[in-house]
C-alpha cells in the first residue's frame, strides 16, 4: 500500500495499476486523483458510487464528472455542482438533465463555458421560445442557437427584439439582402449606435454594417476604438 500511494502521487494513472483492493482504497484514490483527475477512471466503483464523496469532489473539480457512472450523472445536485464551474460540463450530464431548463441555464450562466453549454442543451429547449429568451437574457449569444423555426416566428422575433432590442437581435440574426443574396444587418445610424453594436459582439458584421452605412471602417485592429 505505501507503494503504491508513493506511486500514486507522483503519477496518478498508476492508479491503473494498482489491486483491485486498493482502487477500492479512498485514500489511495484521492491521492492519486489530486495528482491527475483523469485517475478516477480507474478507481473501484464502490468509490466512485459513494454519492457524498463525489459531491464534494464534483464541487472542487468539474472534471470529475467525466468519470461518473449513469447514476450520479443523472444527479442534478453533482451535475449543478460540476456546471456552476464550466457550463460545457453540461456535456457529461445525463440526457435528462440536458433537457432540465434550470440545469440548463444554470450552465449558460457560468462565468466560463456558458455559450459552450448550448452545444449540449436537449434540442427540444432550443426550441422553446421562453427558454431562449431566458437563456439570452444571460447571454445574447444564445440567438445563434435557436431553431430555425424559432427564427422564422414572426411573433418570437417581435418579443426578442422587443425584450433584447433591435440593434442585439440584429447582430446575431442575419438577414438577406433581397439584391444581392448576401447577408446583412441593421445599419447603424450614428456612431452611438454603433457603439451598440460593438457591445452585442460579432465585430465582422458591425464592421459590414459600418461600411453600409458610409462610416469610415477600420481595420480588424483598429475596431475596438470604436
Amino acid at each position: 500500500r505505501a507503494l503504491v500511494l508513493a506511486a500514486v502521487r507522483q503519477c496518478g494513472q498508476a492508479l491503473g495499476f494498482a489491486s483491485d483492493d486498493l482502487r477500492g482504497d479512498r485514500e489511495v484514490v484521492l491521492a492519486a486523483a489530486a495528482q491527475d483527475v483523469d485517475a478516477w477512471a480507474f478507481a473501484a466503483d464502490s468509490v466512485r458510487s459513494d454519492r457524498g464523496l463525489m459531491l464534494r469532489v464534483v464541487a472542487e473539480n468539474w472534471r470529475c464528472l467525466r468519470c461518473l457512472g449513469v447514476a450520479l450523472r443523472d444527479d442534478r445536485a453533482i451535475v449543478s455542482a460540476a456546471v456552476r464551474q464550466y457550463g460545457g460540463a453540461l456535456e457529461y450530464a445525463s440526457l435528462q438533465l440536458r433537457a432540465d431548463r434550470a440545469v440548463a441555464l444554470e450552465a449558460i450562466s457560468a462565468a466560463c463555458g456558458g455559450l459552450t453549454a448550448l452545444h449540449f442543451v436537449a434540442p427540444p429547449l432550443l426550441s422553446d421560445e421562453s427558454f431562449v429568451l431566458a437563456a439570452a437574457d444571460i447571454d445574447a449569444g444564445t440567438l445563434e442557437y435557436a431553431t430555425d423555426a424559432l427564427r422564422e416566428s414572426a411573433v418570437f422575433c417581435a418579443r426578442a427584439r422587443e425584450r433584447l432590442g433591435d440593434s442585439v437581435v440584429s447582430s446575431y440574426w442575419a438577414e438577406e439582402d433581397s439584391e444581392s443574396g448576401e447577408p446583412w444587418v441593421s445599419e447603424p445610424d450614428s456612431v452611438a449606435e454603433a457603439r451598440g453594436f460593438a457591445e452585442a459582439g460579432l465585430p465582422d458584421k458591425l464592421h459590414r454594417a459600418l461600411g453600409r452605412a458610409g462610416f469610415e471602417t477600420p481595420c480588424p485592429l483598429q475596431r475596438r476604438g470604436l
